[in-house]
């Protein structure tokens, strides 16, 4: 997050004012002596003149959020800041499909960032996020049956937020977790003995001991 954010306009031009001031300071400074300041205040990566990908990249491991001062980074600084951590995608203008899956491999939520720039995830980056975190399918639009099956798979519950999910998907959900029955408003015979083998009841309750398979 940029530091001068909720800052005032003339408080805004003060601290803007500063930065330059110690940038113009590190001009002929080392990389090392660089990359200090800039652990110390990520804004400054914002206003140090050319900066190298070098400096980026190193920043981008120690603060992955500082992608948000750099204007136009390059996909290696992208990937280096959402490997790093995947939400760190919300400050990325346009990111390719590389960088896409690449956040929500290492964060599934962060399909969400994805999702709220307008952009439509391709399956495979539908596919990684839900793999992830399966409770990431409540962002997607139409998930198709591969997705829902992905995300039953990591988490039986995540059938909470799939609209008419085939019985191949509730079967899929209940054997993963059988309390998740009970967001399956009509299951079929077959998905509620799914469930009763996990122990469960209809309404996804654990069944009296003597009553447990």
């Amino acid at each position: 997050m940029k530091i001068t954010e909720l800052l005032t306009e003339d408080q805004e031009t003060v601290e803007l004012m500063r930065l330059k001031q110690q940038a113009a300071k590190l001009r002929n400074a080392s990389f090392e002596e660089k990359l200090s300041a800039v652990k110390t205040n990520p804004a400054l990566i914002g206003v140090l003149r050319d900066p190298d990908d070098s400096l980026k990249l190193a920043v981008m491991k120690q603060n992955p959020f500082a992608i948000y001062n750099i204007g136009n980074p390059s996909e290696a600084v992208q990937l280096a800041a959402v490997q790093k951590n995947g939400d760190a995608i919300q400050y990325i203008g346009n990111p390719s499909e590389a960088v896409q899956l690449a956040a929500v491999r290492q964060s599934g939520g962060a399909i969400y960032h994805i999702i709220e720039k307008g952009v439509t995830p391709s399956e495979a980056v539908q596919l990684a996020a839900v793999r992830e975190y399966g409770a990431g399918i409540n962002w997607i639009k139409d998930p198709s049956e591969a997705v829902q099956l992905a995300a039953v798979k990591k988490d039986g519950s995540a059938i909470n937020w799939i609209k008419d999910p085939s019985e191949a998907v509730q079967l899929a959900a209940v054997k993963k977790d059988g309390s998740a029955i009970k967001y399956i408003p009509n299951p079929t015979s077959q998905v509620v003995a799914a469930a009763k083998s996990q122990g469960y009841n209809r309404k996804g309750r654990l069944l009296p001991k003597g009553k447990q398979p």
